[in-house]
């Protein structure tokens, strides 16, 4: 991985960044040499030059700058403005890719489940930082991909639970179970304590309830984007709860999943 704190190197980066401004402006390069510096600390440019060894950093420079003129404008809609029209196609690509993943018979997990797999990762995507250096849809496909694979591990210790809870002899729980409760009860408290009620709402039949987006919107009469939308903040709203509570870590940590699922 690059070395940042070579003296070397960080003259390399300065004059790459020089010469890109002459060529392309300055405007530009503001916007792309925090994009550049967070990608090197990451090992991104080593990847990068993996697959062009013939390339150098202004090479880099450039080739970061084109992909953040081509998708700047999508990912502010995606992540700033939360663009319905995009949420809603996003999403719906989104669960199309989960069907064919799941179609593979890799993961355990039902076909039914794919609109809850691109939920969760549109979740991810929203928040996360493009780096520039790829076109989104690559990008977005590896974030479900990984999606898929975190519900498969969470659904496989699920079934070991509680298998492992079946075949014990005698009342006592599992204590895995019994943390989940725990987290459940923890939850609902703070679902108690929130201001918005469309959010406490929402999480109450989503998560209590166990009703789908799909069931939940004539409920709500909300479009499935606005509810995804509310999904996601809802979330935000219960992590500062916790930070409140003074419970970070477990804020920090925190990703809510249906009541059936746990």
């Amino acid at each position: 991985m690059t070395d940042l704190t070579s003296p070397d190197w960080n003259a390399q980066l300065d004059k790459a960044l020089r010469l890109f401004a002459r060529k392309r402006g300055c405007d530009l390069v503001k916007h792309i040499r925090p994009i550049v510096l967070a990608n090197l600390k990451i090992g991104r440019f080593n990847y990068y030059l993996k697959r062009h060894p013939e390339h150098q950093l202004t090479d880099y420079v450039d080739y970061v700058a084109d992909h953040y003129q081509q998708w700047a404008a999508y990912i502010i809609l995606l992540q700033q403005t939360r663009s319905d029209q995009i949420w809603r196609l996003l999403h719906s690509k989104l669960t199309v890719w989960a069907r064919h993943y799941l179609s593979s018979g890799k993961y355990n997990l039902a076909q039914g489940e794919a609109e809850d797999i691109a939920h969760e990762a549109m979740l991810v995507l929203i928040t996360a930082r493009f780096p520039y250096d790829t076109h989104f849809d690559p990008w977005a496909r590896r974030i479900l991909r990984n999606t898929c694979a975190q519900m498969h591990r969470k659904a496989k210790e699920v079934a070991e639970l509680r298998e492992q809870q079946q075949s014990e002899q005698g009342p006592t729980p599992v204590r895995k179970l019994e943390e989940s409760v725990a987290i459940h009860q923890d939850l609902l408290r703070s679902i108690e304590t929130m201001s918005n009620p469309d959010r406490q709402r929402f999480l109450l039949l989503h998560y209590y309830q166990d009703l789908s987006f799909a069931e939940i919107q004539p409920i709500m009469n909300k479009t499935l984007s606005a509810l995804y939308k509310l999904h996601f903040d809802a979330l935000e709203e219960v992590r500062e709860i916790y930070n409140r509570q003074g419970q970070e870590g477990k804020a920090s940590s925190l990703t809510i999943r249906r009541r059936t699922a746990a």
